[in-house]
Order: C-alpha cells, then structure tokens, then sequence
C-alpha cells in the first residue's frame, strides 16, 4: 500500500471512529431527555437510533471497514473492482489460442500371453 493510500485510509478510519462517537453520544442525550420528560410516551429516540445507525453503516462501509469480509465476500475488497477490470483486460488482451488437435488413440495390442 502507498503512502498516500495509507493516509487516506486511516484518515476515513479517523472519520468514522468519530462519527461513531458522535452517534453513541447523541443517542446516549436523547435516551436521557426521553427518559426524564416522556418516558411513559412513545419512546420516540428509536428514530434517532434507526437513521442514525443507517448513516454509521454507510460510513463503515465508505472507510473500508468490509475488507476482513474480502475471503467470504470478494467485492468488499476496496480493490476489487481494479481487479476485476486488470482481470478483464488481460483476457481479451491475449491472443485467441488454437485448439490443439488431440493425439489419436494408440492401438491397443490383443496378443494372448503364454
């Protein structure tokens, strides 16, 4: 991996790992507003928690978190896609090959042993 790769990589692990924080935090105020003004109500934070989980999966999968999935899951391989298109391209890069003709059968002898 380059350098710069490497930087831009741990720079999105940065990101999410704060988002992550952010999100356990505000979850964390609004179960505690709930639970002191409204807690015999619709507990109403659930809508916090569901898009606010929606968005932490999107930017887990955006930082390159799935790559330990890459041996179950190919495409969660952050380079998969180049190497589909390397794969791709080498094989209609080579020239078509001949089909070799097939040897024809060796005679098979019928003599009796003694």
């Amino acid at each position: 991996m380059k350098k710069e790769d490497a930087e831009k990589y741990v720079k999105r692990q940065k990101e999410f790992y704060l988002d992550l924080i952010v999100y356990l935090f505000v979850c964390l105020v609004f179960t505690g507003i709930w639970f002191i003004y409204d807690h015999g109500s619709n507990f109403w934070p659930k809508y916090i928690f569901f898009w606010g989980g929606i968005y932490i999966i999107y930017r887990f999968i955006r930082s390159g978190n799935l790559a330990f999935l890459s041996g179950v899951l190919p495409f969660a391989d952050p380079n998969w896609e180049e190497k589909q298109v390397n794969k791709l391209t080498q094989k209609s890069n080579k020239p078509a090959e001949k089909p070799t003709p097939k040897a024809a059968p060796k005679a098979v002898s019928k003599r009796k042993k003694k």
